[in-house]
């Protein structure tokens, strides 16, 4: 048996043609409940993308979207003459495109705005240019479908080229909106991709051998699961008579070649429209490059609207010189572009002018009077909103009893130090402090924070002992509430010994009585509670 051409090139044998169009005539039940769930999940998102003008989200609805397999199975169905798997994946096709519309129009109408967002309107004006798209993007379907194991990412590609879904609910959109431009715009582009998709897919499988295969004996495996009586086998049989006659390959394209003939003459007229645009566009810039005053335009726009070109102008210059321009350019346009257009040129007055109005239009400054001078607190005053300040403001359950304060007022914002008994503030604490006082003392003020801990800590010697402990002395100098606890260490061995050293110890630090007692390291602590007694004796035996 001789392969065909495309067979040859692909290595693909009878085998597998034969088991390609006997899966796609089986799957068609076994496939429906996931098909359907991926088709409503895929207009969902698209319909979300749309609108939320999402290029990402598009693309995942393109990826989800399952829409390319019955489009392909109804290109087999055609190539090799199963009038039951055309007429069932035609079917599956009409009431997808049905539900996708339907269920997109419906979301559109339950979300709380419709506007006609960028990527809506990029597929409600196509052109034959998206038909050479989707095209190639048949081309590389039909390659997929040939070639299943070693194309995933290729057939993710496609499904992002062809964009099937998404059109679709833009249609619905436009359906939901009330905007029917919109929605007939966007199902042109849903008919292009499709008729595209089956003309080439049909081609290259007639090309592949798939033609050869014989497709009466595959539908009896299926017809036998399916009622004698239905009409999809009534139907199949009659059509099956046109698949086995003479002109057969004709009437296997004479559907795609009908869809793409359609599209192709409003999607001819929309390249043209588009193409005489983009001329006029660049014709526009040379006129407006002819004379300065339309070089140095403030604002230019230039519209395509129903009534044909549209051009409004700002301009520096008077009305009258604007007026000039108008005709000036209305002359330029018919000649140069050749159709006549809406033009408008809005004369403004120059910069000076503009300043020279806009001073004219200010109303008289008025006089103000010069605010009076910050009053000056007495100081027996300062100290009493301070304190009063303070007693409402200082957070004593977490930082401890305040022990004293003092106002610097030569600095600017003037510094209130704070000593208190307890753990510092942190700097988040200290600035909620000052501006918690600001407003009672009539300004800004800064918080310096003077935490003395009442915690125990370790020292390394006697020597640094005694030096810590005459720093802590100048610091809590005048605060007679507050007292030093130490602890030294004993000799074990010794203990008689031992007392005697504490007792050398709190002389020489200048100590009272019960401020020092034996411990295991020397320590030191300020505490505002009398120092721990020291431990009893062992009784001697």
């Amino acid at each position: 048996m001789r392969l065909a051409p495309l067979a040859r090139v692909l290595r693909l044998n009878p085998d597998f043609q034969q088991e390609t169009v006997r899966s796609m005539l089986k799957r068609h039940h076994t496939e429906a409940p996931s098909y359907w769930t991926q088709l409503g999940l895929a207009a969902g998102i698209a319909t979300f993308g749309l609108v939320l003008n999402s290029g990402a989200v598009i693309i995942g609805a393109m990826l989800v979207a399952p829409l390319m397999g019955p489009i392909i199975e109804l290109a087999m169905g055609l190539a090799v003459g199963s009038a039951l798997l055309a007429i069932r994946s035609a079917a599956r096709v009409g009431v997808s495109v049905v539900v996708a519309i339907l269920a997109s129009g419906l979301l559109t109408r339950m979300l709380p705005f419709q506007e006609v967002t960028a990527e809506i309107a990029a597929r409600t004006s196509p052109t034959v240019l998206d038909l050479g798209v989707a095209s190639l993007c048949a081309l590389t379907a039909a390659f997929v479908t040939l070639k299943p194991h070693d194309t995933m990412s290729t057939a993710a590609g496609t499904s992002i080229g062809i964009s099937l879904v998404p059109p679709l609910c833009a249609s619905g959109f436009g359906l939901g909106v009330g905007q029917m431009h919109v929605a007939w715009g966007a199902l042109l582009l849903f008919t292009a991709n499709l008729s595209a998709i089956l003309l080439f897919a049909v081609i290259v499988f007639l090309l592949s051998g798939f033609g050869e295969v014989k497709a009466g004996m595959l539908e009896e495996e299926v017809v036998g699961e399916l009622p004698k009586k239905s009409p999809i086998i009534r139907l199949s049989a009659r059509l099956n008579g046109l698949f086995g006659s003479r002109n057969a390959t004709v009437f296997k394209l004479l559907l795609p070649i009908t869809l793409v003939g359609a599209v192709f003459v409003p999607l001819q007229r929309a390249l043209a429209t588009v193409s005489a645009e983009v001329q006029a566009r660049q014709k526009m810039a040379k006129i407006l490059g002819e004379r300065p005053e339309l070089r140095n335009a403030l604002v230019t726009a230039i519209d395509f609207d129903q009534s044909g070109l549209a051009v409004r102008l700002v301009v520096l210059g008077d009305p009258s010189h604007a007026k000039e321009l108008e005709d000036h350019l209305k002359e330029r346009i018919a000649s140069q572009i050749g159709s006549p257009a809406t033009v408008s040129v809005l004369g403004v007055p120059d910069a000076a002018a503009v300043a020279r109005m806009a001073a004219a239009a200010m109303p008289a400054p008025v006089a103000v009077a010069p605010p009076p001078p910050p009053k000056v607190l007495p100081l027996s005053e300062l100290d009493e909103r301070v304190s009063d300040a303070l007693a409402t403001t200082y957070p004593e359950k977490e930082a401890g009893p305040l022990l004293r304060w003092s106002l610097a007022g030569n600095t600017d914002p003037p510094v209130l130090r704070l000593t208190h008994h307890g753990e510092p503030l942190g700097a988040a604490a200290t600035k909620l402090l000052g501006e918690a006082l600001s407003d009672p003392l009539n300004g800004p003020v800064q918080v310096m924070d003077d935490a003395i801990s009442p915690l125990r800590h370790e020292v390394a010697d006697a020597a640094a002992l005694a030096t810590e402990l005459s720093v802590a002395r100048e610091r809590i100098s005048g605060l007679t509430d507050l007292r030093f606890c130490v602890e030294v260490p004993g000799n074990k061995r010794f203990p008689a010994l031992a007392q005697k050293q504490v007792e050398a110890t709190r002389e020489a630090l200048g100590l009272p009585e019960g401020a020092v007692r034996e411990g295991a390291a020397y320590t030191l602590q300020i505490s505002k509670e009398p120092c721990p007694a020291p431990p009893a004796p062992p009784p001697t035996k």
